[in-house]
């Protein structure tokens, strides 16, 4: 909780609203999670291992909401066979949009997942039970359990954007178009330094 508390206490420091106790907060996890969402992060890849999709079949639907913490996007889905190793063959699913599910013949296609509603929907050529998860997660906004690696490494990411709210909420238009400006900044240079590694 230290650091939602520091980062609280920066954005008084700009605003100089320390009586916006609520509002502040409010802004600091929705700036949170406005950071997080400005890019896919390897840093927010979660690997769901072996996860137990309750019976062997071709089609599976699992509830991501029940089951992965925090979901936001899906990364990759791979069967394993019933003793936990991966399939030889389409082990890994392709991962579509839903409206791709049929082929340019009309008929469905076979090892895909997409997702649709709480839902990741797979269809396999195989009955299998077992999978690999990989998925992107939103960070933990919740006060009291606070955890995000943007606060750690880029808070004025945060910061600036909490700020921006709060100037945008008590009528400051001026310092809330200033406070975009460096946004939009905190925000390249975020990107700019988590670009993916390519190997050789």
């Amino acid at each position: 909780m230290a650091i939602f508390d520091d980062l609280v206490a920066e954005v008084y420091t700009i605003t100089k609203r320390p009586d916006l106790i609520a509002d502040t907060e409010s802004a600091v996890k929705a700036a949170t999670l406005k950071a997080h969402q400005t890019d896919y992060y390897s840093q927010d890849l979660v690997l769901a291992a072996e996860t137990d999709l309750g019976s062997s079949d071709y089609q599976h639907s699992y509830d991501y909401v029940a089951g992965l913490d925090n979901f936001r996007r899906l990364k990759y889905f791979s069967r394993l066979d019933n003793t936990g190793d991966l399939l030889e063959d389409g082990t890994f699913l392709c991962i579509i949009e839903v409206e791709e599910m049929l082929d340019s013949y009309g008929v469905m296609r076979k090892d895909i997942a997409y997702t649709a509603g709480n839902a990741i929907v797979i269809r396999a050529q195989v009955d299998f039970q077992y999978a690999l998860i990989a998925y992107y997660a939103l960070p933990i906004v919740i006060k009291a359990t606070y955890a995000s690696w943007i606060a750690d490494s880029f808070p004025n990411a945060i910061v600036l954007e909490a700020a921006r709210r709060i100037f945008l909420t008590i009528g400051y238009q001026e310092q809330s178009a200033s406070m975009l400006r460096l946004v939009a900044e905190e925000y390249k240079e975020l990107r700019s330094s988590n670009l993916p590694v390519v190997g050789y």
